[in-house]
């Protein structure tokens, strides 16, 4: 038999016998043989055809799609994909299950120890309203006999960012997870100008779900976030001098209102060491009525955090204008709802200390009846390393440039830009591949 009749005729009996050819009788093989080399070539093709799919549909295992990679964006955690599915729609539906199973109102049993890893994971799903009598208002700090105040102080120390209860105007919206107010936190005075001093940048434009605090091409338009921003990064403040010294304010008063050590505050913009802090890019945004920004979490995920070495422990958003009916901050899992009124202040933590994102502060900003100004200030804490750093550089001739790349790699927004084109070669390096396969195979 010549040889192409033999590699003819062993492709379709492996397929369709599921065995080798040469490990069957060889009489067998022969009479095979035979059989199909009667049949014309072209009925021959046919069926080998149809038994190799028959084959590859019985036995192939389908394809499982590769996970959806959140990205962050400046006012939380947020996917490019489409607001039909995708991302937001497996963490609604977990969330919704989540809400439906969990009690309303728990004791707050705070170990007098500290917080054991078994307690930190039950608290995830734990949720402790105010009493319903309080719920519009919120409970006064100060009148400590209407609410747990040691219970709320040990649990804001241990497991978030500890706070000056007594701050003035402090306001308790929900015990666990923490949600405080400050009612007049900035004048009415301190609210207009930052409000006009925004605006008169002219570089508001519409908000973008993306690379968050880093102005790139990545970001992109989505109808889940329709309002207008501009983040006051140092570029923006050196071009805009009068900028600095309402910057600086207001990272002050949210220094006196976090009890955080002074020696624990690094750089603004600046990587923090682990179990120290430093102040992200302020940012002002702008709802019109019927805008608003979906549900959304302010937390990075663990990926982000492990290889940026950093996570945003705290949210300080403050009102800068009124604003009567609508444009609410909604956490949908509390139930909790906060109207904008000039001045006041809303304090919440997206994230544990040991930097694990907390879903239960999932929000929304609702759309206004009349337009809304509000600024937003993130706090960003250090986290160890997952690996080892890499070597130091040798002292040479080179000392400037080692110096200027350590800068860089000390920046946050660098930090992220970093981390995405990573991510976008890798992702074009295996496209490539595919293709490369696709073309020979």
């Amino acid at each position: 038999m010549p040889h192409a009749m033999v590699r003819r005729v062993q492709t379709p009996c492996t397929h369709s016998f599921g065995a080798p050819l040469l490990a069957r009788p060889i009489q067998a093989a022969a009479s095979c043989s035979a059989r199909l080399s009667e049949r014309p070539p072209s009925e021959h093709r046919a069926r080998s055809h149809t038994r190799v799919q028959a084959a590859k549909e019985a036995h192939v295992p389908a394809v499982t799609a590769a996970p959806e990679t959140a990205t962050w964006d400046p006012e939380g955690l947020l996917s490019r994909t489409p607001a039909a599915g995708g991302h937001f729609a497996r963490r609604e539906r977990k969330q919704s299950e989540q809400t439906g199973s969990a009690p309303s109102k728990l004791a707050p049993a705070y170990p007098p120890s500290g917080s054991s890893n078994a307690f930190k994971a039950q608290l995830r799903n734990h949720i402790t309203r105010i009493p319903e009598q309080y719920a519009q208002q919120g409970i006064p700090a100060s009148q400590q006999e209407l609410y747990d105040h040691s219970a709320l102080q040990h649990s804001l120390k241990q497991d978030y960012v500890s706070v000056d209860l007594q701050h003035p105007g402090m306001t308790v919206q929900c015990m666990e997870p923490p949600v405080l107010t400050i009612h007049s936190f900035m004048t009415a005075d301190e609210c207009q100008q930052l409000a006009q001093a925004a605006q008169a940048t002219g570089l508001m434009q519409q908000s973008k779900i993306g690379e968050g605090n880093v102005q790139s091409s990545a970001a992109s338009v989505n109808v889940r976030r329709t309002s207008s921003t501009v983040l006051l990064d140092p570029t923006v403040v050196e071009q805009h001098p009068h900028l600095q010294p309402m910057v600086v304010q207001l990272q002050s008063k949210a220094q006196r209102l976090l009890e955080i050590d002074t020696g624990a505050w690094t750089a603004p913009g600046q990587l923090p060491p682990p179990g120290q802090f430093c102040f992200e890019s302020l940012q002002v945004a702008c709802y019109q009525p019927g805008q608003h920004f979906l549900q959304h979490e302010d937390a990075f995920p663990p990926n982000f955090v492990k290889q940026n070495r950093f996570q945003r422990q705290a949210t300080l958003l403050v009102y800068l204008n009124d604003v009567p009916t609508g444009g609410t901050t909604h956490f949908n899992r509390l139930d909790v709802s906060i109207q904008p009124e000039c001045g006041k202040a809303l304090l919440f933590f997206p994230a544990f200390a040991d930097g694990t994102p907390d879903p239960r502060t999932v929000h929304t900003a609702q759309s206004p009846d009349s337009t809304k100004w509000v600024t937003q200030v993130w706090i960003a804490g250090g986290q160890p390393l997952s690996t080892p750093p890499p070597p130091q550089p040798s002292a040479s001739g080179k000392a400037s440039s080692s110096s200027s790349m350590r800068d860089r790699d000390d920046d946050l927004e660098s930090r992220i830009l970093s981390t995405r084109r990573k991510k976008a070669a890798k992702g074009k390096g295996k496209q490539s591949g595919s293709k490369v396969r696709k073309r020979f195979s």
